[in-house]
């Protein structure tokens, strides 16, 4: 069997929801093929077994065969090792984009979340922002413990207000 014909094979599979069955073909291309493609393939269907952890390492090998979409592959492998709580493979990742963690909420939130977890709170500075514009609530629930630090800074007010216009009803 060809590599697009395995491709295909494994992607009927999925879509008739014999999810097992994609999973050994895939498997079975792996002994042939390991490339971003079908690590990613690999990954998406892991997660859609709500295997995470498993996703998240077929998403790592994925974004670290390179690509164009290996950024996104490395982000979605970040993002799943946290929600994991495998931190040390979440902040391996994060460190990736640390180049880009000032702007990337998602990145901050993981670097943030962990070295708070770890007491290292002094080097969190330059990740308050990305957190504070975030449109998630636990991104600036975090931003909030992050500002307790820092009472008197102008990104408390900004904070604020943010805060209540996620949750205008809880005012009190």
């Amino acid at each position: 069997m060809n590599i697009n014909s395995s491709f295909l094979t494994a992607n009927q599979e999925y879509q008739k929801g014999n999810y097992i069955g994609a999973l050994h073909v895939l498997n079975g291309l792996l002994d042939t093929r390991q490339d971003t493609r079908t690590y990613a393939l690999l990954g998406a269907r892991f997660l859609k077994l709500d295997m995470k952890e498993e996703a998240a390492s077929a998403f790592a090998l994925a974004g670290n065969a390179g690509g164009t979409d290996a950024e996104r592959y490395l982000h979605n492998a970040m993002m799943l090792h946290f929600e994991c709580g495998n931190e040390d493979d979440a902040l391996v990742l994060a460190k990736k984009f640390l180049n880009r963690a000032h702007k990337d909420a998602d990145v901050a939130f993981v670097m943030a979340s962990i070295f708070i977890k770890r007491g290292q709170k002094d080097i969190l500075g330059a990740l308050r922002k990305p957190l504070i514009e975030s449109g998630k609530p636990d991104h600036l629930a975090l931003a909030l413990h992050l500002l307790v630090d820092a009472p008197h800074d102008e990104d408390n007010f900004k904070t604020i207000r943010r805060t209540l216009k996620l949750f205008p009803d809880n005012q009190g």
